[in-house]
């Protein structure tokens, strides 16, 4: 099983993501700013 964790705020979709679960997948996520600060888990 493959865990990322994000960090940041959402600019749309708000409704969606305050009904997440535990257990619910995010299937994805689009960077809109920081992209050069992300970094790649090692391992």
């Amino acid at each position: 099983m493959v865990v990322i964790q994000f960090f940041g705020y959402v600019v749309e979709g708000k409704n969606v993501l305050e009904k997440l679960a535990q257990g619910d997948k995010i299937i994805s996520a689009k960077v809109v700013a920081g992209l050069e600060n992300i970094v790649e888990p090692e391992g």
